[in-house]
């Protein structure tokens, strides 16, 4: 007899088990929308406190972007913020600036499709090279102030420019180096993190910011 009441229960349990099992799946759920569009390949390209990063394909051209998984958990109480920053990216075409492509969102999540930088971090180059002529280290200067200068025209303003923000869109010698996660970056700093008003990387802020005369 017990038998039977255990039934249900277990059931129930079992029931319970295999829908969180699925929701932590690899294999998550995309809006329609961006599936219709867009292949997703599961390789990560990189995984943050909040986002996820990885690769996609337009369906109808085969042309590879990045697409960026915001959880809006974790931005909760900021969304106003999210919406404001892509309002802008939206309108940024440059160059030297990673450009937002398309923009989905569900109940769970924000996926922003951008530009596929395959060539790492300045960072990174920095630490590989172990060494920059001066006519390599200027050119990737001027490609920076580049977009910064069409940033500024535009009234934007990047508050965290460091190596680790600076991508090449290849991995050639002569890559194009872009600027990326501008205004994100503000937006979603780690939690945990500290964000004081004299905003920035302690170590690659603008002077202007140290000086507090505010930018421009």
């Amino acid at each position: 007899m017990s038998h039977h009441h255990h039934n249900p229960f277990v059931k129930r349990v079992l029931a319970l088990f295999k829908k969180t099992h699925e929701e932590d799946d690899d294999s998550p759920k995309y809006p329609p929308a961006l599936t219709a569009k867009y292949t997703i390949h599961e390789k990560k390209l990189g995984v943050g406190s909040f986002a996820v990063v990885k690769e996609c394909s337009e369906r109808s051209t085969g042309e590879k972007y990045a697409v960026k998984i915001i959880l809006k958990k974790v931005i909760a109480g900021k969304e106003h913020m999210l919406d404001s920053e892509l309002d802008i990216l939206k309108k940024v075409r440059h160059e030297h600036i990673v450009s937002l492509h398309d923009i989905f969102e569900d109940t769970n999540a924000v996926y922003i499709i951008s530009d596929l930088c395959t060539g790492g971090e300045l960072f990174q180059r920095i630490v590989e090279r172990g060494t920059y002529t001066e006519a390599v280290a200027s050119d990737l200067v001027r490609q920076m102030l580049e977009g910064l200068a069409y940033l500024h025209s535009q009234n934007i303003v990047h508050r965290d420019i460091k190596p680790e923000n600076l991508l090449f869109k290849t991995p050639a010698e002569n890559a194009e180096l872009l600027i990326t996660d501008f205004g994100l970056s503000k937006l979603l700093k780690n939690n945990n993190e500290v964000l004081t008003t004299a905003c920035g990387t302690p170590g690659y802020v603008a002077p202007e910011v140290l000086l507090g005369t505010g930018h421009g």
